[in-house]
Parts: structure tokens; sequence; C-alpha cells
């Protein structure tokens, strides 16, 4: 998830249009099951923002949400000391920042206890974009420069199929679970948003350049016992003009294991906020991702975002999907502008409740359909027909809102911003969805746009949508607290 609190509009992430919560799903009460949800982040730079939630919550009987992820912690956490937040990231302790530690993490766990008994799931969340970018590698583009003066600070996701990074790798990740299991939570939120890395080690895909007339390439692929992730990287790649990212699907799915495969990780659960173009495929035999073949024979990245990334890492390491309960798709911070960079297809409307809608349809289409295995096909004069495979997976699909003002596009005119009719129309148009994820929980009124959304009232009209049958919840409350 982007850290907001840094209104930045890289240039280079102009084709960005993304960036990721794992979860198994609360017990029925009242006849009622806890199948959808309604996840709101908290991203808490100091210990006002935790007491603030603190105060709030004390003064409600029943909340209107079910889930709340506190945001961010840092990747690299080898120096974490169990009762501490030092060096954690979060709460302004990227180091041991004022020497307090051990009071804010008792703050936090005070925090956690607290929505447990208000029948909100507690998450942790590890990366968003500060936490996800390095800054020695990609400098300006990641957001300003760090500095004692304005507090920023940056890191990443170590990578335990580096030898050089291995072992702090392993030591961040067991920290991890430690931290969260410390803290009382009922588990992680995982918030990978490292274009960069994806740029760094993409390597070109075949097909791209000569479509569905990639003979040579499909007769290999066939040659080699069908179509599986393994083969189309092994067959597929290394020419073309558009690209695919096995390194960091081979990096991801490794930091889930190190997390998910711990020992201490049992009886957590595990969420993701994922980029809205995470799902479809990039290994299309075209020339470019055009309505309706998106569908059927997926589409092509050209880097600058995580286009495919939950897709590939699924049809990579199917035994990682298992674990979760949910994705959030981060379906905000999108644009308006400018057709050839924000449409989520040719041809597609920029309005926001029609691309909400087209990402969702592209999670749903090749995540939450019924089982299909790959096919290709090579006719008698060469032309080939390559549909990826579609996976039925157990995870929840969330959307994703925004209340404040969105961080991209800088231009203004170019940005979609959020308001109450918005808030009405989605989640009318989404409310079979599973769901929605909220960023961020006391983000401040965009007033500057007529009918500018709030956090209580998106809050409350996604409470309406997913939470008005159970009781635990009031659909109607005062939270965050407003003025009157």
């Amino acid at each position: 998830m982007l850290y907001k609190n840094m209104i930045t509009a890289m240039a280079y992430v102009a084709c960005a249009i993304a960036s990721f919560s794992l979860s198994f799903s609360g017990s029925a009460h009242g006849g009622q099951s806890n199948d959808k949800l309604v996840s709101v982040y908290l991203l808490i730079d100091d210990n006002k923002q935790l007491q603030q939630y603190i105060q709030d919550l004390s003064k409600i009987d029943k909340p209107n949400f079910n889930r709340i992820i506190f945001s961010f912690v840092k990747p690299t956490l080898t120096q974490y000391q169990s009762g501490s937040l030092a060096n954690t990231g979060i709460m302004g302790y990227f180091d041991a920042h004022d020497g307090k530690g051990v009071d804010a993490f008792q703050n936090l766990k005070k925090a956690v206890a607290l929505s447990k008994q208000k029948n909100i799931e507690a998450f942790l969340s590890v990366g968003g974009w500060n936490y996800s970018c390095n800054y020695a590698l990609f400098g300006e583009r990641c957001g300003m420069v760090p500095s004692a003066a304005n507090g920023i600070h940056y890191d990443w996701f170590p990578d335990p199929t580096e030898p050089a990074e291995k072992t702090t790798a392993q030591i961040s990740y067991t920290n991890l679970v430690r931290l969260t299991k410390d803290l009382g939570m009922d588990g992680i939120d995982f918030d990978y948003e490292e274009f960069w890395h994806a740029d760094q080690y993409a390597i070109t895909w075949g097909p791209s350049a000569t479509g569905e007339w990639s003979t040579d390439i499909a007769r290999s692929i066939v040659n080699a016992g069908g179509p599986s992730y393994e083969t189309l990287m092994e067959y597929g790649t290394h020419s073309g003009s558009s690209f695919v990212m096995p390194k960091t699907v081979d990096k991801v799915s490794a930091i889930l294991h190190a997390i998910i495969d711990s020992p201490d990780a049992k009886g957590l659960k595990f969420a993701a906020a994922v980029p809205p173009v995470g799902a479809r495929p990039t290994t299309g035999f075209v020339y470019s991702d055009s309505a309706p073949d998106i569908y059927t024979k997926g589409g092509l990245w050209w880097k600058g975002n995580l286009k495919g990334l939950w897709y590939h890492l699924n049809e990579k390491d199917p035994s990682l999907m298992a674990h979760f309960d949910s994705l959030g798709l981060m379906t905000y911070d999108l644009c308006g502008d400018n057709p050839q960079v924000c449409a989520p297809y040719a041809g597609a409307s920029l309005d926001l409740p029609s691309q909400v809608a087209a990402y969702m349809k592209d999670y749903i289409n090749w995540l939450k359909e019924q089982s299909q295995a790959p096919s290709l096909a090579i006719d008698n004069i060469g032309k080939v027909t390559f549909l990826p495979a579609k996976y039925m997976i157990k995870a929840k699909i969330q959307f994703g809102f925004e209340v404040s003002q969105p961080a991209y596009p800088q231009n203004p005119a170019g940005q979609l911003q959020l308001t109450n009719r918005l808030v009405d129309q989605i989640t009318q148009e989404q409310h079979q969805s599973d769901g929605v994820i909220i960023w961020q929980l006391y983000a401040q009124q965009n007033k500057s746009v007529p009918g500018a959304t709030t956090s209580q009232y998106t809050l409350n009209k996604s409470c309406k949508t997913f939470l008005a049958h159970d009781t635990r919840y009031d659909c109607n409350a005062n939270f965050p607290q407003e003025k009157l």
C-alpha cells in the first residue's frame, strides 16, 4: 500500500497503476458467518495517532468494521527485541527513536487487545511504499530524500534466494512472526510494492513480438510437455518486446514461505494488499491487451508495475495461495487523464467505478473461476492459440477505497477522488464481492473536491453493504469520531 503521508507521484510510476492482506475468516455469530470483510488501515507514525484510535474505539459499543490493519513495520527486522518497538519501523521507531520503544509496544498491544474485544481482527502490515523501496538503487523515484529533518526512511524486503541476503531474510521474517505474536495480533498483512525489483530483473517475453504466430516457441513448449509456468519461462523468454518477472515471483514465493512455514506462525492469519493489475497473466500469445481477449488469452507487461504477479505466483506455487483468506485490491491512486496510461485495457472507461469493476473482473476471471487447465494449440498453418489456466482460489477478493486526496497522478485533474456519491455507487455495484479495504482510518477529507467522502461515511456505508446482518457491528457508529 502506498505510504500516503508522502504525497509523491513519481514519473516512473506513471504506468504503475498499482502496488499486498492473507487471512482466515472469523467464526460464526448468531447464525451469521464472518464471510465479508470491511478492513481499514491505520497508519501510525507516532503514539498520538494510536491514542486517538484507542480513545475513539473506547467510546463505542460496536464498531463499523471487522478488521484493523496496523501499518507499517519494515521488512528488515534484524534488531527486534521482544517487548519493544525499537528498530521495527512502526510508530516512528525505525531505530531507537525516543528510547521509549517498550512503552510504545505496550500501547500498541493495548490497542490490539481492545480491537479484539470489539470483534475486530487485528493485523500487522509489513511493507508499504516506503518499506518496499531500495533508495540506493531507485533514488528519488522512491520519494523525498530521507533525512533527520523530515523523518523519512526507506527499506525493502530482503531476498531469501540471494546468498548475500539469505541470513538477513531468515532473521527478519522470523522476527516478523515473533513481533506479530508478541503483540497478540491475529495475522500479518503483506504489502509488497517492489516495482523496481520487477523492472530490474525483468526478462523479455517472446510472443509479444510475433503474437499468435509464435509457432516455434509454441512447438518447443509442447515438446517439453505442454504449457506450465516452468515451460513458459524456459521457452518463451529472452526475445520479444514485453517482459515477465520470474525473479520477482521467485523472491515473493521465498519470502512468503519463510513467513508462513515458520513453526511460530501456527495460528496466525495472513492477508495481502495487491496491485489492481496483479491477476492478469502476462504470458499472452498476443500483441497487446484488448477486450475481450484479456479474459481468455491474457495480456502483456511493459514494466512499471507488478502486473500479473499474483496470477503467476499462484501458477508457480499454488500451495502458497491456499493459505490466503483475502486479497485486497488497491483500486485507488488510479488516473483518469491519459487513456494510454490509465486504462485497464485498450478502450476501457476511465471513471473510478468502471476501473474498480474492470480490475475486480480480472481477479474474478483468472483466480476465482472454475479451474481450467492451460491449453496451447497449433493449427495446420502454424497459428497458435494459447489459453492460460484459470483457478478457483479460496481467498476472498476485496476492492479498495482511498478516503483522502489521491497521491497519484500529480495533475489534480487526473486524480479520481472518492466522493460520497462514488462510495454509494461502488458499494452497490460491488455488493456481491467479499468486501473492501479502506486506506486509511484518519485520512483527512479532501475539501477541495465537492462531496469528497470521509472515513466515517465510507466505513458506515461499507458496513451496511457487507456487515449489516451481523449483530456484532453497528453500521451507524460514530467512528472514527467526527466533530458535530
